[in-house]
């Protein structure tokens, strides 16, 4: 079955056909992989429940799973405020800048070293 992320809502039955989950397209959301993780992961599951993300070399999906990764340890540090935290500089305030000059080179534009608030791009 293919099945949009957001689609599923309110399904249920899917772990009693399945136990292996894979995502073609990722979300800014881990709660929504989670989500969709838990319609095979719930009550009546007999098999162990594996979950598979295919993620390009290129385009948005290295950045956008850079991001889920920073918003995961975000969530973490909420759900269990007792364990041990560990700080991160990198916040993942840069990735869209990066996204975007990285289509920009792609596009063969010259991509001038970017300041805190534009990107220039030179023709």
């Amino acid at each position: 079955m293919l099945i949009s992320l957001r689609a599923g809502a309110g399904v249920d039955g899917l772990q009693h056909a399945c136990s292996t989950v894979v995502f073609g397209e990722i979300d800014w959301s881990p709660g929504v992989h989670e989500q969709c993780i838990g319609r095979i992961h719930r009550d009546g599951q007999q098999e162990p429940v594996m979950a598979y993300f295919l993620i390009a070399d290129s385009g948005s999906d290295p950045i956008v799973s850079e991001v889920l990764g920073v918003k995961r340890e975000q969530i973490e540090r909420v759900r269990n405020p007792g364990e041990h935290l560990v700080e991160r500089r990198d916040v993942g305030e840069h990735q869209l800048r990066a996204l975007a000059q990285q289509f920009l080179k792609d596009h063969g534009h010259a991509v001038a070293p970017v300041n805190v608030s534009t990107i220039e791009v030179t023709p």
